[in-house]
């Protein structure tokens, strides 16, 4: 269940105007609905719980009380959410929002100048976890691509290895093992060698 689907059935049973819209009684009910949903293990994404934040900031500029703890513990089983960063980022997007959602994001309680609509609440919502999500991109440091170190040159290693092979027999040897072909135990050293034997192998059964 998406945070909008939960929103829009509220107000539909709370029998709203979806053009008229208590965003304090939507808040309170939302997080009841959380509550509910955590108390019958269900599972609860980061952007259910994040709209959550959002709209207690909404209804009040002092988050306090039994539902900011219940929120931080909310908050703290879903992976990846910084409570205090969130609450830090939050502050800083409704510094940003307040002109253009004045009624949304009242810096004090006053009186309303216009209607707030469900949908005018989910843009909000949807504009405040969009800036969430560009942020944690940002923080997510790049991943660096080593460049190889030295390529290799497969035909020299093929042709190398074949003449070790002819000395070898050359000398009256009969058997030779791959231990006495490669260089070194190191897993690099035996890939380097055991490669050019494929090919060699290879061209022998052609």
């Amino acid at each position: 269940m998406t945070w909008q689907t939960i929103l829009y059935e509220l107000v539909k049973g709370e029998q709203m105007d979806p053009w008229d819209i208590d965003i304090s009684l939507i808040a309170q009910r939302y997080f009841e609905m959380l509550k509910k949903m955590k108390e019958l293990d269900f599972r609860i994404s980061g952007k259910v719980v994040l709209a959550a934040a959002i709209l207690l900031k909404m209804k009040t500029d002092q988050l306090v009380g039994v539902d900011i703890l219940e929120l931080d513990r909310l908050m703290a089983d879903n992976q990846g959410v910084d409570v205090g960063e969130f609450y830090e980022e939050l502050e800083e997007e409704f510094s940003h929002k307040a002109e253009e959602y004045p009624m949304l994001i009242p810096r004090t309680p006053q009186p309303r100048k216009r209607k707030v609509s469900i949908y005018d609440l989910v843009d909000a919502l949807q504009r405040a976890l969009e800036v969430k999500r560009r942020r944690v991109i940002r923080s997510i440091p790049a991943t660096r691509m080593e460049v190889p170190k030295k390529r290799i040159d497969m035909a020299a290693l093929i042709k190398s290895l074949y003449q070790r092979i002819l000395d070898f027999f050359k000398g009256g040897n009969e058997k030779l093992t791959f231990s006495r072909l490669v260089p070194s135990e190191s897993r690099e050293d035996k890939v380097l060698t055991f490669m050019p034997l494929l090919h060699l192998a290879h061209i022998e059964h052609r």
